[in-house]
């Protein structure tokens, strides 16, 4: 068992909800016993808590993030309480570091996994402008809401993986 698997001993007999196959193989390397997982969003995620009658749910979350998680679970009538755990520090980098990034070539292919990652990357003003001039590169899109936070001037260039996982997402390449 890894060292951070101690950490989680107290709580490991508890039923662990995932989204995602990547997250429910990381759940059990860290010692958890007893895990469902989703293939979907959030919302999938909530209606197999209520398919398999669970309630008083602790969400480890972090910042920011979708609520279609929570949304779906209030819908649901499903009790939670929310721990913030993480939170995400978008990294603006300088024109000359965008510049250095991509000085060997620009990539055929840009991969986008979160809505908020999209929006960031979208709104660094040097690298927009350069994109909207490079009608080629592929954008491949974890999901739709991913694919919302893409300019209207590069639209044409994306697609959206079939199922929301990685694996799906890599099969576009």
């Amino acid at each position: 068992m890894p060292p951070s698997a101690t950490n989680f001993a107290p709580i490991s007999a508890a039923h662990f909800f995932a989204v995602g196959e990547a997250t429910a193989k990381e759940a059990e390397s860290i010692g958890f016993r007893s895990i469902s997982s989703s293939l979907g969003n959030g919302g999938d995620l909530a209606d197999l808590v209520a398919a398999q009658g669970a309630d008083g749910l602790l969400y480890l979350a972090g910042l920011p993030r979708a609520e279609t998680f929570e949304a779906r679970l209030r819908e649901l009538g499903i009790r939670f309480s929310v721990a913030e755990c993480y939170r995400m520090q978008p990294v603006a980098p300088a024109p000359a570091e965008i510049e250095a990034l991509f000085s060997d070539g620009w990539p055929d292919t840009i991969l986008l996994y979160s809505r908020q990652t999209a929006d960031d990357f979208f709104h660094l003003p040097d690298l927009r402008a350069t994109l909207s001039e490079r009608g080629e590169i592929r954008i491949l899109c974890l999901s739709e809401a991913v694919a919302q936070a893409v300019p209207a001037a590069l639209k044409k260039n994306v697609t959206i993986s079939p199922m929301p996982d990685e694996k799906s997402l890599l099969s576009l390449l």
